[in-house]
């Protein structure tokens, strides 16, 4: 699939900018999955944080749970300064993360 055909950011970094953390906005990420983290016993392991053109700000995150396999969860928000809301989804995690921030 290329990637304007794709609906959302996939679950590696691919053509984006590899940000520092900024607590901050990974905190408001987590929030998108609060319930699921909750709910399911999931933990975060590795994330990053990267910038994409068409994406904007994209969060990445490993998560494990004792009752699944490990997935990980993806947060984009397009404009992270104004109104609008984050989204996410959950990808497969055919590997971990390269880095941790």
């Amino acid at each position: 699939m290329s990637q304007d055909s794709e609906l959302v950011p996939g679950p590696t970094p691919s053509g984006e900018t590899i940000l520092p953390p900024d607590t901050k906005f990974v905190e408001k990420c987590r929030a998108v999955f609060a319930d699921d983290v909750r709910d399911y016993g999931w933990q975060f392991g590795r994330s990053v944080l990267s910038r994409s053109k068409r994406w904007g700000l994209v969060w990445r995150a490993d998560v494990t749970s004792p009752r699944s396999y490990p997935a990980r969860v993806v947060v984009w928000w397009p404009d992270p300064d104004g109104e609008s809301y984050g989204r996410g989804h959950i990808a497969v995690a055919e590997s971990p993360l390269p880095t941790d921030n």
